[in-house]
């Protein structure tokens, strides 16, 4: 029993953030060495499109659940009467 409690708490805790593949880490250290701002970014730059944050990032703008697919529907429906509306009221005249 001891044992098993001694190789439990020898057991490292995995970070909550590494272990969920939804959230992307892109870190650059400078280290001691001197590096310019320029470098700097240019390193950030390429860590994060190897890392995929920039493709999560389109994935989440585009994607739509089914509340915002209803309101869009409801939106071009009240657009579409508003339109057919002002089509009828001049054939009208």
């Amino acid at each position: 029993m001891a044992a098993a409690a001694a190789t439990s708490s020898a057991a490292a805790p995995v970070s909550l953030v590494a272990a969920n593949p939804k959230y992307h880490n892109a870190k650059v250290d400078p280290g001691d060495e001197d590096v310019d701002g320029e470098d700097l970014l240019q390193r950030f730059n390429s860590q994060v499109y190897r890392v995929g944050v920039k493709e999560e990032i389109r994935r989440r703008r585009r994607h739509e659940d089914a509340q915002d697919k209803r309101k869009s529907a409801a939106r071009r429906f009240r657009r579409k009467c508003v339109v057919d509306r002002y089509v009828l009221s001049i054939h009208a005249y």
